[in-house]
């Protein structure tokens, strides 16, 4: 197509993310942020460097015919050292942030390798989690999996699935019932499946999640209010507005006092109804409060 001569290198993988033969990686986050800082500050070389088929390649394409056998010579050992970079993808939303950064950075010598890496993800991440997110929580933050939109450079963006908190995308519990804040001191794990359900004592976790439902079963007057008060103080504008939409459950023989069902009411709405409707896992009758909304 031209008159002009190039010379090209490319190196060539044969398996890659989502392949059946690809290693678990044993790259961390330092370690992707260390290969690019490598590359960038290696030799300077006089031509571009790209990526082909799906990142598969990492390419390197000069102006002229080069004959300096030594120059040529440099230019394989840089293209070799990185060969690590096929295994980033599968690290998923980890890395993220940190190829934005250098796809984001004009001056990377290895930034289309970046935006290439980034478009990888996003592509494996929502065939495998896109479907199913919904029922999908993080081990670590126990927030459910969603889709994360990635500016890259000219405009373009991408999105990936993975946790809406911290942004992993490569372990989950999958749950397709509700989630269950239960306050509990007989519960002896963090967390439990029940059915098609997860409860979490919140009395192990201390700390917010994402939950649809909450079950007092053997609680202190003192754990109940401050995990109330988490709730009133939650700023989270994924959880914040679903939490007037519950109803807190509580056990019969957890004797709450009256100030503290009253923190209940104005956390979650307006105390209405008591009425037996089961029972716990320990066997215990349950009572729902009914809860609405109040207009103040």
């Amino acid at each position: 197509k031209t008159s002009h001569a190039y010379t090209q290198v490319t190196l060539s993988v044969n398996c890659f993310a989502g392949d059946k033969n690809v290693p678990n990686t044993q790259l961390t986050v330092t370690d992707v942020k260390d290969l690019f800082e490598a590359a960038r500050q290696s030799y300077k070389f006089r031509g571009n460097f790209g990526t082909g088929d799906g990142a598969r390649q990492i390419c390197y394409e000069q102006y002229n015919l080069v004959t300096d056998t030594k120059y040529l010579q440099k230019l394989f050992d840089y293209l070799v050292k990185p060969a690590d970079f096929y295994q980033i993808a599968p690290l998923g939303g980890e890395v993220v942030p940190v190829l934005q950064e250098i796809a984001t950075n004009k001056g990377h010598r290895l930034r289309f390798l970046a935006v290439q890496l980034l478009y990888e993800i996003a592509r494996q991440t929502t065939k495998r989690l896109g479907s199913k997110a919904s029922q999908l929580f993080c081990p670590h933050c126990l927030a459910r999996c969603g889709p994360h939109k990635v500016r890259l450079p000219w405009w373009n963006s991408v999105t990936y699935y993975g946790c809406r908190v911290c942004g992993q995308s490569r372990m989950f519990l999958n749950v397709e019932g509700p989630v269950v804040a239960a306050l509990d001191s007989n519960m002896t794990a963090e967390y439990s499946r029940q059915d098609h359900a997860l409860r979490v004592n919140w009395l192990a976790r201390r700390t917010l999640f994402d939950f649809d439902k909450v079950e007092i079963a053997q609680a202190t007057d003192e754990d109940v209010e401050r995990f109330a008060m988490q709730v009133g103080n939650d700023t989270d504008a994924a959880r914040q507005p679903r939490y007037r939409q519950m109803c807190p459950v509580i056990a019969p023989g957890c004797n709450l006092s009256e100030n503290t069902r009253r923190i209940l009411g104005r956390m979650f709405g307006q105390v209405e109804v008591e009425k037996a409707v089961g029972y716990l896992p320990n066997n215990s009758l349950i009572t729902e409060v009914s809860v609405k909304s109040s207009a103040s």
